[in-house]
């Protein structure tokens, strides 16, 4: 679901950023030094959903729920707390990671009825236990959660395996004719399974020296360690932005060396006259889940 995915995003997100930033601790010290428009923002729709639940609204109530974890990812995009980073302005990168890390710790609160397991998971990852103690204190009034230790934890929506849909036979199979050209462009289906295509998260990237188009990249595809890939897309995402992202591999290429650095894979991504864009699944799946 759409509810979902912005969930499982935003605490991938959080982890990546508080793992490079601050060793996964994060203070709410300067979030209202910087921040109270989006953290006013979050509580006047905080407001409304106690009232959509006594009145079993329930559709109204994940839809709010759903706009404060959008105004979360929005703000990291509006504020590029790696640009901060840069820019040797920690405490401003530091202050976006905690009120993002506040807006999920009360989405996940007021989740946990519907979604128990799932925010437990999310509460352990965010260093607190959901208790009526915590909702008292944290949700009736505006406080923050003055700490966070953050724990890595496994995706929060594993792989479900489907049922491959195969199409019926058509009533009169007529092969159609097709120019030698195209013949050669062909491939047998054998060989397309030759390619293991898998899911991982990207851990670390940074900028290959002295080019302008490569980017290093630590990607976990489930493996005991992750794997280094060089990919030539420098020129479309910013490094930083790409930490905690999911995307497709090809992970049994032979591996190749790109400016003197081991590459042991390749990202899938598409290009048009507008530009190029990674693959990535629609909501989180686990690292190393085979695509195909």
């Amino acid at each position: 679901s759409d509810l979902g995915n912005e969930f499982g995003n935003l605490l991938n997100r959080i982890i990546g950023m508080s793992g490079k930033y601050s060793n996964h601790f994060i203070s709410s010290k300067d979030v209202l030094s910087f921040h109270s428009k989006e953290w006013h923002e979050a509580h006047l729709i905080f407001s409304n959903v106690e009232n959509y639940i006594q009145d079993i609204q329930t559709n109204r109530y994940l839809e709010d729920l759903w706009k404060v974890l959008t105004l979360a990812n929005q703000s990291i995009t509006i504020y590029e707390p790696w640009v901060k980073m840069k820019e040797d302005k920690k405490d401003e990168a530091m202050a976006l990671v905690a009120l993002v890390a506040n807006l999920l710790a009360k989405v996940t609160i007021l989740l946990s009825p519907i979604m128990p397991k799932t925010c437990d998971t999310i509460a352990k990852a965010l260093g607190f236990e959901i208790s009526t103690k915590v909702y008292e204190r944290f949700m009736k009034k505006e406080f923050l959660l003055e700490d966070f230790k953050i724990s890595v934890v496994p995706p929060l929506f594993p792989r479900i395996e489907e049922e491959l849909m195969v199409s019926p036979e058509p009533t009169t199979p007529q092969e159609p004719k097709r120019s030698k050209e195209k013949e050669r462009s062909l491939i047998d289906i054998k060989d397309f399974f030759k390619s293991e295509l898998k899911i991982g998260t990207i851990l670390k990237a940074e900028p290959v020296p002295k080019s302008e188009k490569l980017l290093q990249l630590q990607v976990d595809i489930g493996e005991t360690t992750p794997r280094q890939v060089i990919a030539g897309i420098k020129e479309f995402y910013n490094p930083d932005s790409l930490v905690g992202m999911q995307v497709c591999i090809v992970a049994n290429l032979k591996p190749a060396t790109i400016m003197g650095l081991l590459s042991q894979g390749m990202l899938l991504a598409a290009k048009d006259k507008d530009g190029l864009s990674l693959i990535r699944p629609e909501v989180l799946r686990e690292n190393g889940a085979s695509i195909g």
